[in-house]
C-alpha cells in the first residue's frame, strides 16, 4: 500500500514466479486504494531492483545513447547500445531521477569479466535506470557533491513513465506524455540470470 498520510493512495502487488533454470518471471499491478480521490498523475510504474554493485556494465536495446523521456526522445534512436552504470548517471547540478532510456526490450546488466550477467525481458517497450545508488540518496542530495555510492546497483525498470515537460523552468508535460493511474498498471518482465562457461 502506498500512503499518503491515513489514505491508501494506491494498492501495488507483486508476484513472483521462479522457474528450475533461475529465470524469475515478475508481475505487479498498480491500483488505486479506497481512499484515493484526486491524486492520479504518477510519475512512473515499475520496479527497483538491487543488485551488487559488481554489475557495472549495461547492454541495452532501446532508445540512445543519451537520456530520453516518452516527451523528449527524437534525439535518441533505437537501437543497441552498449554503457554502464556510472556514465549512465547524469550529473546535474542538483541531484534527480536521470539517465532514462525508453522503448527498451531487453537490457542486460554484467559484471567487468563479463562471468556473470543478468538480462531482463518485458512483454512489451519498458524504461530503465541503472545508478550506483538509490533514488533515496539522490532525493535526499541537495547538490551533486551530497550524494555517494552506495555499494549497489540500483536497476528501475518502469513499464510506464510519465514525460518530464520543462515545468522546472516552463509548463508542464503535455497532456497526452501524463499517466491517468485511475484505472491502474500492470507490469511484467523477465529476469534472465547467467553464468559464462
Amino acid at each position: 500500500k502506498l500512503k499518503n498520510g491515513r489514505k491508501v493512495l494506491f494498492d501495488v502487488k507483486l508476484d513472483y514466479l521462479i522457474s528450475g533454470s533461475g529465470e524469475v518471471k515478475v508481475h505487479t499491478s498498480l491500483t488505486p486504494g479506497k481512499d484515493n480521490t484526486d491524486m492520479f498523475d504518477i510519475p512512473c510504474f515499475g520496479v527497483t531492483v538491487n543488485l551488487d554493485r559488481g554489475f557495472e556494465d549495461i547492454e541495452y536495446f532501446g532508445r540512445g545513447e543519451d537520456e530520453n523521456m516518452p516527451d523528449f526522445k527524437c534525439h535518441a534512436p533505437i537501437g543497441i547500445y552498449e554503457t554502464s552504470v556510472t556514465e549512465s548517471f547524469e550529473p546535474y547540478v542538483y541531484p534527480q531521477y536521470s539517465g532514462v532510456h525508453g522503448d527498451t526490450r531487453w537490457v542486460k546488466l554484467s559484471d567487468k569479466s563479463s562471468e556473470y550477467s543478468l538480462s531482463f525481458i518485458a512483454d512489451g517497450a519498458f524504461s530503465f535506470t541503472a545508478h550506483p545508488f538509490t533514488d533515496a540518496v539522490i532525493d535526499r542530495g541537495r547538490h551533486i557533491e551530497d550524494i555517494s555510492e552506495t555499494g549497489l546497483t540500483a536497476l528501475a525498470l518502469n513499464g510506464v513513465m510519465r514525460g518530464i515537460g520543462s515545468s522546472s523552468c516552463g509548463p508542464d508535460t503535455r497532456t497526452e506524455y501524463r499517466l491517468d493511474a485511475r484505472n491502474g498498471f500492470d507490469f511484467c518482465f523477465t529476469a534472465i540470470p547467467k553464468k559464462q562457461s
